[in-house]
This record gives structure tokens, C-alpha cells and sequence, in this order.
């Protein structure tokens, strides 16, 4: 398989090639693996993998399939996090609709637009949308989930509604405590996830009108990173550092989290994990549970080639 990984990073040659040998510990991740690889790279890498999800991924009907939350990812909320998934329930069903509809085109260029609109009508996402704002608590502690479903809705969907980056970006500003190591995290993937979900997860240049903001974005995380830096963890490095890729910006961070990276391989196989911040020993270190900062690491390595 062709590799765009640059000459002098670290290990990155070595982490792809371990988890292509051991994808079959990835289950349902490998899917996520392969294709952030064959987005940021324009299809040059991973593409006979996309292929073989291709009839998995199109199944008749796939839109339509209930939602069903993932044990996973509710081990990782707060309780006020659970509380405020219970008070906007529909959100995570809307937010997969949105992700399945943009991976059909960017991957496999299948217009399912019309259909997400049948599921997803403007009046329901009107209305919905509304009352999440007027609780913008849920916003920030929902983070991810909350920026991605606003930018779909406004990016591929309803891209007729108003929508003012801004004053999204104030709300995890506003309620989001960096002094607390949850609100930490929420706020850090608050703003990196504005910056994928303007790129379209990868698969667009930031609009040129609004690179100036995410820029801005880019130096209060740099900030966050320079005042927190043993309180993060590689995942939100490496995250920040992708965002930094998409925004065409230079960090002065890079040099201490490529300094801590090369300090960070499991003892278990050549992958990254949590061992030298706070995260140390307070996360999933299996291959499978260190799927995300790894692809996001590999990621740090290869030029960004939009769709």
C-alpha cells in the first residue's frame, strides 16, 4: 500500500504498518481508521479498504436504522453530560444521519441529501436547533456531538439557515471551565470539531471569509495547550495539531508534543499511548482503545490533500 508519510516523522511508517497487521483488534474502529486516512490523503491511501466497506456501509436502508448509543462512548460523560443527552435524545440519531450522509458522498460519491432531508425536514431541525441554543450549557458539555450536528445541518443539509460561527464559538468560551479537567477536554474538542466540521471532516478548504476566525480559534487552543499541557492528552494534541494543518498554521507547541511523542510508545506493540500526562494509566491502552490519537497522529505526518 502507498504511504505519503513524510520522511522525518517518527514512528509513523511503524504505527501504520502495526495496525494494518493488526486491524482485525479494531472491530468496528477500522472503519474510522481507514477512512480519516483516505480523506486527509484524497484517496491516495486506504483506498481498497474503502472499497470493502462499500456494500456494509450502502445498505438498503441505512439511514433509516434506529440509533442505538454506544456503551463506549456513555462511559465517557459526566453525569451532567448523560443528563443533558436525556434532555436532547434525538441528537445523537441526527448527528449519525448527518455523518452517514456525508461519508456516502465524500467516500463514495452517493447523494443521499434528499433522503436525509425526508428524515431530518426543516421544521423538525428548526425547532430542534433552537431549543438546544436556548440551553447553551448543552451545547458546550454535548461539545463534539452538539458542533458536529450544527455545522452538517448548515454546511450539507439545510444549508439555507442562518448561521453565525461567532456566536458559536462564544458559548464553549463562556461555559466551559479549562481549570477543570472534563470542561478541559469538552472545550478542546469544542473547537477543534468547529475546524473539522468546517473542513467538512477533511474533505474542504476553510472558506477563505472565515479562516481568519478559525485562526483565532487555533491560537486560544494553543494557549489552552501552553497553559494545560500535562492536563491533555496526545489525543487532544494530535487533534489540535490536524486543526493546525487545516488552518495552515505553524504552532509553537509542535516541538513539546512531538517531544513527548517519541516518549510514548506501548510497551504492548508500536503504537502511541497516554504515559507521560494526565491521562496516563486512566485510559484504554489497547490497540483498540488507542485507535483515535494514533490515525490522528498519522494524520500530523502527511500532507493534507483535500478532496
Amino acid at each position: 500500500m502507498k504511504t505519503l508519510f513524510s520522511s522525518n516523522s517518527m514512528f509513523a511508517e511503524e504505527i501504520f504498518l502495526f495496525y494494518q497487521q493488526n486491524k482485525s483488534q479494531l472491530h468496528e474502529k477500522e472503519f474510522h481508521f481507514m477512512t480519516r486516512l483516505y480523506l486527509w490523503s484524497n484517496g491516495k491511501m486506504c483506498g481498497n479498504e474503502i472499497k470493502k466497506f462499500q456494500k456494509s456501509f450502502l445498505r438498503k436502508g441505512f439511514l433509516q436504522e434506529p440509533y442505538t448509543i454506544k456503551e463506549e462512548i456513555l462511559k465517557k460523560f459526566t453525569p451532567e453530560r448523560k443528563n443533558k443527552l436525556e434532555q436532547f435524545l434525538e441528537l445523537l440519531k441526527y448527528h449519525d444521519i448527518l455523518l452517514q450522509t456525508l461519508y456516502a458522498r465524500t467516500l463514495y460519491e452517493k447523494d443521499y441529501t434528499a433522503s436525509a432531508k425526508d428524515l431530518l425536514p426543516e421544521s423538525l431541525i428548526t425547532s430542534f436547533e433552537r431549543n438546544l441554543f436556548k440551553d447553551q450549557r448543552a451545547v458546550a458539555t454535548l461539545s463534539t456531538f452538539a458542533v458536529t450536528f450544527i455545522y452538517l445541518v448548515h454546511r450539507i443539509l439545510w444549508t439555507n439557515l442562518p448561521f453565525d460561527v461567532p456566536s458559536l464559538l462564544s458559548i464553549a468560551q463562556k461555559h466551559l471551565d479549562p481549570t477543570k479537567p472534563d470542561e478541559l477536554s469538552m472545550l478542546i474538542y469544542f473547537y477543534t470539531h468547529c475546524i473539522i466540521g468546517e473542513s467538512l471532516f477533511y474533505s474542504r478548504e476553510i472558506p477563505s471569509d472565515l479562516l481568519p476566525v478559525y485562526k483565532d480559534v487555533i491560537q486560544t487552543l494553543e494557549h489552552i495547550f501552553m497553559e494545560n499541557y500535562t492536563n491533555t492528552s496526545l489525543d487532544h494534541k494530535f487533534e489540535f495539531l490536524v486543526c493546525c494543518r487545516i488552518c495552515h498554521y505553524q504552532t509553537k507547541v509542535e516541538t513539546r508534543i512531538m517531544d513527548e511523542t517519541t516518549h510514548s510508545l506501548s510497551p504492548d506493540g508500536f503504537f502511541l499511548i497516554d504515559s507521560k500526562n494526565y491521562y496516563a494509566g486512566k485510559k484504554d491502552t489497547s490497540v483498540y482503545g488507542a485507535e483515535h490519537q494514533n490515525v490522528l497522529y498519522l494524520l500530523t505526518t502527511i500532507p493534507w490533500q483535500k478532496l
